[in-house]
């Protein structure tokens, strides 16, 4: 046999022309070595050094390190024998494409790096960026470009996209609708959105571009954003014309303009739902999706249409949409805000897996609605639901509001038990809802009886804790209550429970738990506490001991505006019209904002104090009124040393010419208003 060939030479040194492949095996006579074979072996050795040209230059090519081209061209050749060269040139076409995508990116990635950089920066730095790939040249290919150009958008530099945009159009590059897209993108997060809607529409049609619905988004946007919600309507109607079909997410973004823009001329619900309809006549199970019939149940749930949210879920139900647990908890209390607890009921049973917070919304929507029996038996199931974890506190607090607001006594022992059973801890937030319910109720003895279980069972009682049975004072008029608890939380060394022991024995035996339990954890009243105190001496007739609290107390400190008001308040029920004048001013000196309650107290002071002018002055120059203040004004009208009964006419003008139509409460108070100015001159004439 021959000599085994040398090693090759190094790549540099590689002659070409002179390749020295190993010679084939002999397939007939593996084993026998025969002069026979040893010629034909050699015979096929001088073809292959004739024909392996072309395997020498594949060998130098992969020592250079264009593996890449190698493999392509060794798998086109092996397609040219396997089926005789069909298909190979597109298959190489395809890998010379993405070969050569590959070489772009790796010469592009220092410049992307670099855009990265300013996308995740502030504007100063996406500015620096932009200057030094102008400077540097680096802007030629339309890639980088439409690169840079998303950076602008994304940080509203409108001013250098347009630079970018005309450097490029000097520069004869190719535009794209990524492009364009970018460049009505800047102009429309920076509240540019004609200029946008010019740019998608016409430059686009310029260079021979067709826009499609995902360019158009921001622009949508933009004006949604600026409360325009007839220019994003008009631009959904302009792409219908020229044959663009919006997506949904182009019908969402204007039906979250059309819902949330402020309206004086009603609600824009009903438009909304148009354009939900309208997608749904366009028979593509992708249009509407979930989220254009959220928003729909949103703005019913804060209108209070309960019948639409019904026929919302409805129609979900008929496109095979599940709704999700927080559309379907909305929908609920709509219902329950209505109080139409019939319809809340049908729709929670077609509900298959109602979620915790779906349970929690059904009891609440019960709640509303009064149906305590209703509560109890849906939270029964909840707790008997496999499906579904034990119910947690919230939902056993709602019960407990709903037994003590609607029920009887032993629905509330019944809740308890429920929490015992199920190990349900009562905490702070347990009792403060019992508390809530027994204030709203007038219940303040039973109140007190819950403050009193809360030691029993070593839960800390807290400021909501007191606020709220200084709520149930108020509501009931219990103003001695209300001051000894305030003293008690201030903390007055010279008051003593001696004192009260003798005028009232049930006050004192209060007093005494309180202390207990303000010695245990001592809580200070907040602005709310003085506030309830304050308003619970006028409910039960101690207007000057409640302006006694307001001057001792709160004057010589920061104020605010719910103290002013109930101190106002106090004012108006005895006729204080100098006292409450002292206040307003100090309250508006201390730069507190007042608000129709306010005004209202004051007015109603001036008119029990016989200074009427100064509450007629009031009303018609005052910037935040309500009818309110009105209706006070003419209170006490046609009475002796009051308004005479002719100035009516005047009044009802001065409240048409500030916007607002007298009511029942209004008419009633003329009407009395008259009569007493009858009897009084009748009574003169006797």
């Amino acid at each position: 046999p021959p000599p085994r060939p040398p090693p090759p030479p190094p790549n540099d040194e590689l002659d070409v022309s002179h390749p020295m492949p190993r010679p084939p095996r002999c397939k007939r006579h593996p084993v026998t070595r025969s002069n026979h074979h040893h010629r034909r072996r050699s015979l096929k050795w001088d073809e292959s050094r004739e024909k392996g040209s072309e395997e020498a230059k594949r060998s130098l090519a992969r020592s250079q390190g264009s593996e890449e081209d190698a493999g392509m061209e060794k798998q086109q050749a092996s397609m040219a024998r396997g089926n005789g060269g069909r298909g190979r040139g597109v298959w190489f076409r395809r890998k010379r494409e993405e070969a050569q995508k590959t070489r772009q990116e790796q010469e592009l990635e220092p410049l992307l790096a670099l855009i990265h950089d300013g996308y995740h920066r502030n504007s100063k730095r996406a500015i620096e960026v932009f200057e030094t790939l102008r400077a540097d040249g680096s802007l030629t290919t339309t890639q980088v470009c439409n690169r840079v150009m998303s950076m602008l958008a994304e940080h509203q530099l409108w001013r250098q996209a347009d630079s970018l945009y005309r450097d490029m159009i000097s520069q004869g590059a190719e535009m794209t609708v990524a492009t364009l897209a970018s460049l009505a993108n800047a102009h429309a997060k920076a509240g540019r959105a004609y200029e946008a809607e010019r740019l998608i529409f016409e430059t686009m049609q310029e260079h021979g571009l067709r826009p499609n619905p995902r360019a158009i988004t921001p622009v949508l946007m933009a004006f949604v954003r600026s409360h325009r919600w007839e220019g994003a309507l008009r631009l959904l109607r302009r792409m219908k014309c020229i044959g663009i079909n919006p997506t949904s997410i182009n019908y969402n973004v204007v039906i979250q303009g059309v819902l949330r823009s402020p309206s004086k001329s009603g609600s824009r619900f009903p438009m909304a739902n148009s354009l939900v309809m309208e997608m749904e006549c366009r028979n593509d199970p992708r249009m509407p999706d979930t989220l254009s019939y959220s928003l729909l149940t949103d703005r019913a749930m804060r209108e209070g249409r309960w019948r639409e949210s019904v026929d919302i879920f409805k129609r979900m139900s008929s496109r095979s949409l599940q709704p999700d647990g927080v559309a379907i908890a909305q929908i609920l209390q709509t219902c329950g805000k209505a109080r139409k607890w019939q319809a809340a009921t049908e729709l929670f049973n077609v509900v298959t897996k109602p979620v915790p917070y779906v349970y929690g919304a059904m009891l609440k929507a019960m709640t509303d609605c009064g149906e305590w029996s209703r509560v109890i038996y849906y939270l029964r199931e909840c707790i008997m639901d496999p499906s579904v974890p034990t119910p947690n506190q919230v939902m056993f607090n709602i019960a407990l509001d709903a037994a003590a607001r609607h029920g009887p006594s032993h629905a509330v022992l019944e809740v308890l038990k429920m929490m015992q059973e199920n190990d349900v801890a009562k905490t702070a937030i347990t009792y403060n809802t019992l508390l809530n319910a027994f204030a709203s109720k007038n219940r303040w003895q039973k109140a007190e009886q819950v403050v009193e279980s809360m030691s029993r069972a070593n839960a800390n009682a807290d400021i909501v804790t007191y606020n709220t049975l200084m709520k149930a004072y108020r509501q009931s008029g219990e103003a001695r209550r209300a001051h000894s608890l305030l003293l008690l939380m201030l903390g007055v060394e010279s008051y003593t429970l001696s004192s009260l022991s003798s005028s009232s024995p049930s006050l004192a035996r209060s007093l005494s738990m309180l202390l207990k339990h303000l010695q245990q954890n001592p809580v200070a009243p907040d602005v709310i506490t003085f506030a309830e105190a304050i308003q619970a001496c006028a409910n039960g007739g101690e207007a000057r001991l409640g302006l006694r609290i307001y001057d001792k107390n709160v004057a010589a400190k920061d104020s605010s505006i719910v103290i002013v008001g109930a101190a106002l308040g106090c004012c108006a029920k005895v006729g204080d019209w100098a006292k409450a004048l002292r206040i307003f001013h100090a309250s508006s000196s201390a730069m507190l904002q007042q608000n129709a309650v306010t005004v209202a107290s004051l007015v109603g002071a001036c008119a029990k104090g016989s200074h009427w002018q100064i509450g007629l002055e009031i009303v018609k120059r005052a910037p935040v009124i309500n009818e309110v203040a009105f209706n006070n004004l003419l209170a006490y009208m046609g009475c002796e040393n009051n308004m005479p009964s002719f100035m009516a006419d005047k009044v009802m003008a001065i409240m048409r010419a500030r916007g607002f139509t007298p009511d029942v409460r209004t008419y009633r108070r003329l009407v009395a208003g008259f009569f007493s100015f009858v009897t009084t001159v009748h009574e003169r004439h006797t």
